[in-house]
Parts: structure tokens; sequence; C-alpha cells
């Protein structure tokens, strides 16, 4: 079975998607994310009015409700035009996630990015172009030929990633993928596909949250090169179901957990 591993959700500025990588050693160049931002003006935002607090119900008055400013929150803002655009898109990965920068790959970033979501809504994971190389080790199986478990050890091998991914603020990342919306349907227009990216995203993102927890008693065959589930029903299971349960119950509740709080974020947005 030769996975190769896609995040969702998520990420950069991007995002709202998913984040991908491959499970072989990667020679492509990878860069680090450089830092700069720009200012996206405060809102105002009106406090519901008060009610005083008085010894007699009839004496309580209602008070002017009283305008604040929010802090300012700064993001790095779109690329005028999807060529050449790396390095922006590079930016905001820094701000959201500083560490998430040494795995990306450096080339034609927003483009990969909005055809491994749209991979994604599909069931299935992204091929040859890639916006991220991660280096996973070697899957591992306990016991013998008649009875094959995955290895407890499997489950750590993309902690790494997952939590540089899943630390990112899903209300910072919400903002982000409003103010590149446009950039990335730009990007989606460009594979010729129907309908809008937003709601290939929400597709997307809708099979990742389906995603039940792998059976405790499941159990792997080897009838060739590559392990299989034995039991017929787990192997015939989407791409997406089998990357998520080969990454442990706690990644995948943390992904899960992560895309809810990104959506309720962008929905209020």
């Amino acid at each position: 079975m030769n996975w190769k591993i896609v995040t969702p959700i998520v990420a950069i500025g991007v995002v709202g998607a998913a984040v991908w990588w491959g499970m072989k050693p990667a020679d492509n160049t990878l860069i680090e994310a450089p830092v700069s931002a720009a200012v996206v003006p405060a809102k105002e935002v009106k406090i519901p009015p008060q009610v005083a607090e008085a010894s007699d119900p009839e004496q309580q008055t209602e008070l002017e409700p009283v305008v604040v400013q929010q802090p300012e929150l700064d993001i790095v803002l779109p690329p005028a035009q999807l060529d050449n655009s790396d390095a922006v898109v590079l930016e905001a990965v820094a701000d959201l996630s500083p560490s998430l920068g040494k795995w990306l790959i450096s080339q034609e970033q927003l483009r990969k990015w909005v055809l491994a979501v749209d991979n994604l809504a599909s069931d299935t994971l992204p091929g040859k172009y890639s916006p991220l190389s991660y280096h996973m080790d070697k899957f591992e199986v306990t016991g013998d030929e008649t009875d094959f478990h995955p290895n407890q050890n499997n489950y750590q091998r993309a902690n790494r990633l997952i939590n540089a991914v899943t630390a990112m603020d899903p209300k910072a990342v919400a903002v982000y993928y409003r103010a590149w919306q446009p950039t990335l349907e730009e990007a989606y227009r460009e594979l010729g596909k129907p309908g809008s990216f937003d709601a290939t995203l929400q597709k997307a993102i809708d099979h990742l949250l389906a995603v039940q927890p792998l059976p405790s008693n499941a159990k792997l065959a080897q009838p060739n090169v590559f392990y299989a589930y034995e039991d017929e029903a787990l192997e015939q299971s989407n791409d997406v179901a089998k990357w998520l349960w080969r990454l442990g119950d706690f990644n995948r509740e943390k992904i899960q957990a992560f895309l809810v709080e990104f959506r309720a974020a962008n929905a209020s947005q």
C-alpha cells in the first residue's frame, strides 16, 4: 500500500483545506518561509445594550451601546496573481505556523493546495503534485503471518506535521481563507471543474469529518508486497478513510476537531 499523506485543513492562508505530504523521500528543494505581514483594518463591534442594576426593577435603565475597537489582525495579503506567488504563500504559512514551512515544496504552492483539496473531495489522495514533503518511517506490523496488526509506533510518525497544522488558530485560518478565496477560486477554475472551490472545500471537510475510528480488532493481511485489511469491508473503504486510520485515532481526532473549529469560524466571517 503506497501511502501518501494529506492533512486537511487547513492551513496556510490558502487553507481551509488540506496539507499534503508524501511518504517517500523527496528530492525536491524545501525552503523555510520568511515572515512579513500586512494589516487588515480593525472592525468596529457594538456591545449589546446592558441593563443597569437597581434595587427596584422598575428603575432599571438601558444603557447606550458601547463601540469598541477589536485589535488589529496582521495577515499576509493574497498575491496579485497566481504566477510567481510562492513567496507570498510562504509568508502566510510562516505567519500561521512557523514550523510548517520546512516541509513545503517551493513551486506552485497555491495550485497544488487547490488540487489537493479537489482530490480529497473525491475521496482520493493527491498524486505526484505535492505541496509538502514529509518523511515517514517504514510502516510496521506486529504478530505473525496469520495475525498481523499495525504497530502502535506507526501512530507517532506524523505527529510533528499534524501538530504544526493543528496548532494554528482556526479563527486566523478562517480570516486568511476569506481574504485569499478569490485567488483560490481562480486556481480552481484552471482545473476546469464545475462549481466553486469553496463548495469543493466544504465537501472535502465533510468527507474528513465522516471518517469513523478504525475498529480496535482490525487485522492486516499481506496478499502481496503491501499490507491490506483482512476485513474486505475495511479494505474497500476510500483512500481518505484509510489514510486517517494510518495516522491513529489521536491524530484523526485532532484533525477533525481542527476542521470543526475552522468551519465554525469561517461561517461567522
